[in-house]
């Protein structure tokens, strides 16, 4: 794995953010390549995939301000879609339920409050 390099820390991952566990499975052949490869680079396994995920963000051109839009679309085309099938009664009770299923969705990512009151603000009726 020559093409490992260490990526310096990024704005966006602060000395004093707090950290969040993030479990993930790989198969063993994979862990046996980031076992290795963090040996000989004389780094954490930990280090290697942080590493990676910063690469692969950078690659992707991926913020946070890229993704709160990308998620805003998500759901107002969600949204579009569901109340073409309803009747205007039935728009007011299930605007309430769908608001409430994409605040549920980002709970269960623990996405920040403040982001959330965002996206569900621009998610337009």
């Amino acid at each position: 794995m020559e093409d490992i390099k260490i990526v310096p820390r990024s704005d966006m991952e602060k000395e004093t953010e707090t950290k969040r566990h993030v479990g993930v499975e790989v198969p063993d052949s994979l862990y046996q390549l980031i076992a290795l490869s963090a040996l000989s680079l004389d780094t954490s396994v930990s280090q290697i995939i942080r590493n990676a995920l910063r690469r692969w963000m950078e690659e992707n051109k991926l913020s946070e301000e890229s993704l709160i839009e990308e998620l805003i679309s998500l759901y107002q085309d969600q949204w579009d879609k569901r109340k073409m099938s309803l009747s205007k009664d039935e728009t007011d009770k299930d605007w309430t339920l769908f608001l409430g299923y994409c605040r549920t969705c980002m709970n269960q990512k623990n996405v920040d409050k403040d982001i959330l009151n965002q996206v569900i603000k621009k998610i337009q009726r």
